[in-house]
């Protein structure tokens, strides 16, 4: 990915279509759930099925990463019982 640093909406081609996304680091998803009080306990990165590569638009795509990383987890008790969670103030 290019300018993997630089955050924010991207105009792109994928699979010979327009398409936009928007671009954070791993570094701000994770900052983010951690700051809302979330407990990360396993996080992983979605790799494409090998017949993937048989699809001659996806060779251009297999070189890098395409999507984000997963995480699982759960919210903290203490923001459960009493935090922004709960509807409480």
């Amino acid at each position: 990915m290019d300018s993997y640093f630089t955050e924010g909406q991207r105009n792109t081609r994928f699979l010979g279509e327009e398409v936009i996304q928007y671009h954070r680091t791993l570094t701000t998803y994770t900052s983010t759930l951690l700051k809302q009080g979330f407990k990360i306990m396993d996080a992983r990165e979605p790799m494409p099925d090998r017949n993937a590569k048989k699809i001659p638009e996806m060779q251009n795509e297999l070189h890098r990463p395409m999507m984000f990383a997963y995480f699982s987890g759960e919210v903290n008790s203490s923001l459960r019982q009493g935090g922004f969670m709960s509807g409480k103030s």
